[in-house]
């Protein structure tokens, strides 16, 4: 809740999801539509192609997310939902550099939680998103073909 509380108190928070409670285990947040896959995947968030999607004070916040909170991944548009006005709000921006590198990337090489790889689904032929689970996983399934 830090990073939405210091957004709010810098005039920012119409830029992400209210935060109503968070724990070790689950945050809840205020609901928004999530942005539709771009061929069954997800994509990252040009703000000159998207331009559209853009709302005021999106690079300015994207700097100070960067800067005063090490968030890691902020482009990518599964960390997005849309407003009212189908523009972008911050839905999953939490996560820094350092639990990333520390915390994140252990559990995934591990196979406890999956690593994305852009690969040929076996079953239905096209490429697409795989959530692979450590390096002995070779089930190639997306998850419309039944991988969870």
């Amino acid at each position: 809740m830090d990073i939405y509380n210091q957004m709010e108190e810098k005039g920012l928070s119409f830029l992400f999801a209210k935060t109503f409670y968070v724990d070790n285990h689950i945050s809840i947040q205020q609901y928004f539509q999530p942005l539709e896959l771009l061929d069954g995947q997800s994509f990252e968030i040009d703000p000159k192609a998207n331009v559209s999607l853009i709302p005021s004070m999106y690079e300015e916040t994207l700097s100070l997310l960067d800067t005063e909170f090490d968030s890691f991944d902020l482009k990518n548009s599964s960390d997005y939902g849309l407003n009212n006005a189908n523009q972008l709000v911050f839905i999953d921006y939490g996560m820094s550099k350092h639990l990333y590198e520390t915390e994140w990337v252990p559990l995934a090489e591990a196979g406890v939680l999956p690593q994305i790889d852009f690969a040929t689904c076996r079953v239905c032929g096209l490429e697409k998103e795989l959530r692979m689970y450590g390096d002995n996983d070779d089930d190639k399934r997306c998850y419309a073909c039944g991988k969870e």
